[in-house]
């Protein structure tokens, strides 16, 4: 099969008349229609907005928006042309003239042809040609001779030596961006004289492999991804490592740096050695992409952990629902204990995975250990108290775990821990730097370093925070007036939300088992009913916001939805905090309002709770159990509408940005 062969006069528009990026990508998607290869043109239709509002497929005048999923039946293109441009938030922010919209099938073996077309794409006297056509034969017939001539070439070359320098291109999608940086970098070496043989790792998988004798023989190496590869066969070559953007922008500058071999020499454990700075990217997105690496790996434990859990309340709650009672739900069925352990240690494992992650992506695997251990430190309070070292798992002791936020923190430290003594250790022999630190060194004393930090530092520091709290709040006066009660509610729902499971919200927790055990054992309190509340809302109104509004969240976050409506209903704030660590400017004051609705109404409608860990499974047996309902129905429900107006109007802000920028570049070119 030929790239004309997924072409057709229906899906073909060559006098286009379009303004924005919107209604280029609508008139796109109602010309794929018509080739009858779409069975779910709303899921098509997500799938093509989502990939191109991550990373524009814009660049030189050209747009190659495509769609990979199940709703696709069989590969196809539909062509658009507008002759006076369009603005299209392109990467070099200039008007596009042409576009192709890609459809494929899932794991569709036509990939390689649609990649091929990629290809072709990037050559600009083929797009010039295409721009002339004077109708779609003629568009065809210039798209076939190219093809063509691309096929005799790819027969004919062989390269007798070796390379001066190699390089590998890597999208998320591996569509577009893999295939345009290739593209840019092969024409201009040619330019420069450089010899040059580009791997592509794309969506049919890895093509034009390097070999051993190719990556020996080079002066360097490039490597333009945007996703994690092996690149252990690089080891000891200068190599540079950039985003795939750059493969595009900057590669007569790759290629003179590459060519010379004055790129770093790269190790496998020395990340940092093989980076080059580029002007798009400054350390705030370096730090967030590290971050967001620790996420990604934290998200099975939050999501196996709360259904784990989730199992073991509700075997409880059917198999012996009289023994479960207020204490230890989940330990009282035949299997149920089995389930909450493995629920427990998941969530336990939840916030160290976090913090291990987010060093390795800023330090690679040296920053393991480090991380590891800060974030197992962090997220079990242990600190110095009175000359011997205690935990929150310490009875007697106003110790707390530092949250989500303070695990993030060692993360972050004992990454750049590492990192700095790897720029120490990189003037010393390669013996030295490259075996006895790695293997000893960079864990010994990084653990030591982010052990003291935890310990003398961080940890203190959140006990102190704890300790303010309670003792605020255990100044609170809780009359007889219910509009006090009604603002003391709201406080400490708020204060269950303020930071998912860190000292303030330990805090506001212990002053509700307080509140029971002040009462007398069997006496329910209205606090409580509020505290639980609070801690529910936060996982509940992610569920329900990414569930009413998908389009403002990543995939991976689409996937936690159970998950969040699991750690909501049992009572397991935690649930909530890959969003929060995401997004936290909009996501955690949504939560702290929906949070402190919830506990005000609780006061308002006076319910009251006997138990202090339960969640959904202990509502039966609450006096005012439907009120309860409502109240975290209507927190809920307001934290999910004010965050999807601040993602909303966060979105709305950064794409009148662009566009602004798109203008203003249009204009200076008139």
């Amino acid at each position: 099969m030929r790239i004309q062969d997924l072409l057709s006069p229906a899906a073909c528009d060559l006098e286009a008349h379009v303004s924005t990026k919107r209604a280029a990508l609508e008139h796109l998607l109602r010309l794929m229609e018509h080739t009858g290869c779409i069975a779910d043109e709303k899921a098509f239709r997500e799938n093509v907005l989502e990939r191109e509002s991550s990373v524009s497929t814009g660049c030189e005048g050209l747009a190659i928006p495509h769609g990979r999923c199940a709703a696709v039946l069989h590969p196809a293109l539909a062509v658009m042309r507008v002759k006076e441009g369009c603005p299209f938030d392109a990467l070099d922010q200039k008007p596009v003239y042409l576009f192709f919209l890609i459809a494929a099938p899932d794991g569709s073996a036509h990939m390689q042809l649609l990649s091929r077309l990629a290809q072709l794409l990037m050559d600009k006297s083929l797009v010039q040609s295409l721009l002339a056509a004077p109708d779609y034969a003629a568009f065809c017939h210039t798209l076939d001779l190219a093809e063509t001539a691309d096929e005799q070439r790819s027969a004919e070359t062989k390269h007798s030596g070796s390379y001066t320098v190699v390089a590998v291109t890597a999208c998320p999608l591996g569509v577009a961006h893999t295939y345009m940086a290739k593209r840019k970098l092969c024409a201009t070496a040619d330019k420069m004289g450089i010899s040059l043989k580009v791997e592509t790792h794309g969506a049919c998988g890895v093509e034009s492999k390097l070999t051993e004798a190719e990556i020996a023989g080079c002066r360097g190496v490039i490597v333009a991804a945007d996703r994690a590869l092996n690149l252990t066969r690089f080891a000891g070559k200068p190599l540079l490592r950039v985003p795939v953007s750059d493969g595009i922008h900057r590669p007569k500058q790759l290629l003179a740096l590459a060519s010379k071999g004055k790129a770093p020499v790269y190790h496998p454990d020395d990340a940092a050695s093989a980076s080059l700075p580029s002007p798009h990217h400054h350390i705030g997105h370096w730090l967030y992409s590290a971050l967001m690496s620790g996420v990604s790996h934290m998200l099975p434990f939050v999501f196996c952990g709360g259904v784990l859990m989730a199992l073991s309340f509700l075997l409880d709650s059917v198999f012996t629902p009289g023994a479960a009672g207020y204490s230890g739900i989940g330990s009282h069925s035949a299997v149920g204990p089995l389930f909450r352990l493995l629920g427990q240690i998941s969530l336990s494992l939840m916030l160290p995975v976090l913090s291990a992650f987010t060093a390795i992506g800023i330090a690679d695997r040296p920053g393991l250990m480090p991380g590891l251990v800060g974030g197992y430190l962090a997220a079990f309070g242990y600190c110095w108290q009175d000359g011997r070292l205690v935990s929150s798992q310490t009875s007697g002791l106003a110790i707390t775990s530092s949250g989500f936020v303070g695990v993030i923190a060692a993360g972050f430290v004992g990454g750049l821990m590492v990192l700095g003594l790897k720029k120490l250790s990189s003037h010393l022999s390669d013996t030295v730097s490259t075996v006895v630190w790695p293997m000893l060194l960079y864990p010994l004393l990084g653990t030591l370093g982010i052990g003291l930090v935890c310990l003398l530092v961080l940890d203190p520091m959140c006990s102190q925070l704890n300790l303010w709290a309670s003792g605020f709040l255990a100044e609170l006066n809780l009359s007889t007036n219910p509009s006090v009660d009604i603002w003391v509610g709201a406080l400490l729902a708020c204060m269950m939300a303020a930071d998912l499971g860190g000292p303030i919200n330990k805090a506001a927790y212990l002053f509700g088992t307080a509140a029971l055990i002040s009462n007398g054992s069997a006496a329910p309190s209205s606090i409580m009913a509020a505290v639980m509340a609070g801690g529910m809302v936060p996982p509940l109104m992610m569920g329900l916001c990414t569930t009413f509004f998908p389009r403002l969240f990543t995939k991976k976050e689409q996937q936690l939805r159970l998950s969040s409506y699991l750690t909501g209903a049992c009572f397991l704030t935690e649930g909530a905090i890959p969003f929060a660590a995401a997004d936290p400017l909009r996501v955690l004051p949504s939560c702290m309002a929906g949070s402190a609705l919830a506990g005000a109404l609780c006061m308002l409608f006076r319910c009251r709770l006997s138990a202090p860990y339960g969640g959904i499974f202990v509502v039966p047996l609450m006096q005012g159990a439907p009120q309860f309902l409502l109240a975290l129905g209507i927190g809920s429900a307001a934290g999910m509408f004010l965050l999807a107006f601040l993602k909303s109007a966060h979105f709305a802000k950064r794409k009148d940005a662009a566009l602004a920028v798109s203008c203003s570049s249009a204009e200076a070119k008139s």
